[in-house]
């Protein structure tokens, strides 16, 4: 019979790491939107490139939150996992 050996410790990690990677893209979402309604504001006041850059902003307004989310997501489904394999171990031995 084959074992299927599952690192636990992988998991953990990869889970922590997806969490941080969550913050930093939401952070640099925020500042990204600060620097392009500043471009809006100040850089680009008129026309069809300033029309389709405050529609694009406010498209990407939509974002935050949102990538923070999926990480954090992705990583309950992580130690979910674990607990789920840690339990199925418990069962059979």
């Amino acid at each position: 019979m084959s074992e299927l050996i599952v690192a636990d410790s992988d998991y953990t990690s990869l889970s922590t790491k997806y969490k941080a990677k969550g913050t930093d893209l939401e952070e640099n979402l925020v500042s990204y939107l600060t620097l392009m309604e500043a471009i809006c504001e100040s850089a680009i006041k008129d026309g069809d490139v300033y029309q389709n850059l405050v529609s694009f902003v406010e498209q990407a307004k939509a974002l935050k939150g949102q990538l923070e989310n999926i990480t954090i997501g992705i990583s309950d489904k992580m130690l979910a996992f674990v607990d789920e394999i840690d339990l199925k171990d418990r069962q059979i031995y």
